[in-house]
């Protein structure tokens, strides 16, 4: 379980979202295992492992191809945590060993894009529409028969746009 180095009492591993603030949105902390997080605020519901977009305002919400061409960052939810509903405040991962949810045989050590499911990543695009998530890769492959959260790497990850 990884633990704050610099929020104290602070751990990563919530099961659970909070109904209420607990510190101030945008703070940022390292943590025991190298990893970095940011405190943010739902804007919907977000399921777990979910791939989410962090707008200035640090409101999180499942990443879509519409949301990636959006000014923000790219976060990724805790291991086993969501957000029924809007409001909730947790912390998100955006850099370390996240686990990531993606569709079926999505492979590893591969460019990962946005997909047409909120929240989920895979290795191939369907259409133009769809953006990579640079910095983010799987460390083996999803070989369910359902999007399922795999264990991968995020290294400061960003939206890959293409040019106007």
């Amino acid at each position: 379980m990884a633990f704050s180095t610099q929020v104290i009492g602070t751990t990563f591993a919530n099961t659970a979202a909070d109904d209420s603030a607990k510190y101030a949105l945008g703070t940022r902390s390292l943590a025991s295992d190298g990893s970095e997080w940011i405190y943010v605020k739902s804007g919907a519901a977000i399921t777990g492992y979910d791939t989410v977009h962090i707008n200035s305002s640090f409101v999180a919400n499942s990443i879509t191809a519409a949301l990636a061409i959006t000014a923000g960052d790219v976060g990724f939810m805790a291991a086993n945590l969501s957000c029924s509903t809007s409001g909730q405040y947790f912390w998100a991962m955006v850099r370390g060993n996240p686990t990531l949810r993606v569709l079926t045989a999505c492979q590893p050590a591969v460019p990962l894009y946005t997909t047409d499911t909120a929240g989920v990543l895979d290795d191939a695009t369907a259409s133009a529409s769809h953006y990579q998530v640079m910095g983010t890769m799987l460390d083996t492959s999803n070989v369910g028969s359902t999007a399922s959260g795999i264990a991968g790497v995020a290294n400061f990850p960003m939206i890959r746009r293409p040019a106007a």
